[in-house]
């Protein structure tokens, strides 16, 4: 079967958590086996861009967010959001409460997982500010 169309490009962040001490580790997750797409393979965390990363309310809660050219910006809130609903690590330069604990953040994350919770309401609500940069 020949493609006359080609593939249309999908925008999507992939973030490499590298960490040298006590030894050289990078985290891979692996996907689950139900996945309709490399179920069971060793990825790096990452996926699609949401329509919410590209919210203008990011302004509010990320540093940096303005120097970062406007066609960047969903693809890092992306990456942040992925990390965190793969891995449960929250990417974050600060949070103004002490509230946004591990039992508050895995609530969060499953309430994300399950489309209950926005990301940008949590970030907000916690608040947590990230780093653009």
């Amino acid at each position: 079967m020949e493609r006359t169309t080609p593939a249309r490009a999908v925008p999507a962040s992939t973030v490499l958590l590298v960490r040298d001490r006590p030894a050289f580790e990078v985290l891979m997750v692996t996907r689950h086996q139900q996945s309709t797409f490399a179920a069971g393979a060793l990825v790096f965390p990452g996926g699609k861009v949401d329509p919410e990363d590209g919210n203008d309310g990011w302004g509010e809660t990320v540093d940096g967010w303005h120097s970062v050219p406007a066609d960047q910006r969903a693809l890092r809130i992306a990456a942040i959001r992925e990390v965190f609903e793969e891995t449960g690590l929250l990417m974050a330069r600060s949070s103004a409460s002490r509230d946004c604990a591990a039992e508050t953040a895995t609530t969060a994350r499953r309430e994300i997982r399950q489309g209950h919770l926005d990301f940008l309401t949590f970030a907000r609500s916690a608040g947590i500010v990230f780093d653009a940069k």
